[in-house]
């Protein structure tokens, strides 16, 4: 089923608070996954460009060459990602289909974008309950967002953790992060930069752990259950669960 089966005889638009807020959340969580790789872009600048890396006292516990070398690998990493799953996305997007765009976080983000009533059906998809919303977001996290947030957003977070834990740990006006950028600020502006924007994707990292972790203890007992239970895999059970959801919806709506 295309957006254009679905919308040519009905209308899907539900402009409420509930789904006004959904929307912004998915804006904003957009807007946050951009700047969590930006910022991490800057600090790898910010590392190649400084003059002398031991003047820089409160971030430079860990050797610059470890942050050049992983920071430079990671990011590598993220940016081949993000130009891949943004071509798939793109070219599931042009396809114009319902159940497919839903299960790919690109397709489904520019759709959206593009239209807040091809938003709102996928959110009557996604809301028929609180279980089949968790295994959906299980299927999209392992296609393949996880795999980035493993390889190249942790290794680098590491560093950035390190770094946050060392400041505090050697300041002796306060333990709040906030306070010692000001601190450090008074002596070096450009030091002081540069761990706010470590701490801020520290911190963003720390959001997006807290999903995966959510999801890689949950995937072994799930899709085994579902294999158990339904004797298929966990993708088919996924494909056919979005598929029926949807073709329920546009049933529905025939009735009314």
């Amino acid at each position: 089923i295309t957006f254009d089966d679905m919308t040519s005889e009905h209308s899907f638009k539900n402009v409420t608070f509930l789904n006004v807020l959904r929307y912004i959340v998915m804006v904003l969580t957009i807007v946050l996954q951009f700047s969590f790789l930006a910022s991490d872009i800057y600090t790898l600048i910010q590392i190649y460009v400084l003059g002398n890396w031991a003047n820089y006292h409160s971030i430079s516990y860990v050797p610059i060459l470890a942050y050049k070398i992983i920071f430079t690998a990671c990011i590598g990493i993220s940016i081949m990602f993000l130009i891949i799953t943004w071509w798939y996305g793109t070219y599931v997007y042009k396809t114009n289909r319902v159940v497919r765009s839903y299960l790919d976080d690109v397709a489904m983000n520019l759709h959206s974008l593009n239209s807040f009533e091809k938003f709102c059906i996928y959110r009557q998809i996604s809301t028929k309950s609180f279980y089949d919303w968790f295994v959906i977001s299980i299927y999209q996290s392992w296609h393949f967002s996880i795999y980035n947030w493993l390889f190249a957003d942790t290794p680098r977070q590491m560093l950035n953790g390190a770094t946050i834990a060392y400041t505090i740990s050697n300041s002796f006006t306060s333990s709040n992060i906030v306070h010692i950028v000001k601190d450090i600020a008074n002596r070096n502006s450009q030091e002081a930069i540069l761990l706010s924007f470590m701490t801020f994707s520290f911190f963003v990292w720390v959001i997006f752990t807290v999903k995966y972790l959510a999801v890689l203890l949950s995937s072994a007992c799930i899709c085994s259950s579902i294999r158990k239970k339904d004797g298929v895999t966990f993708s088919k059970f996924i494909h056919k669960m979005v598929a029926d959801a949807v073709l329920e919806m546009y049933d529905e709506q025939d009735k009314k």
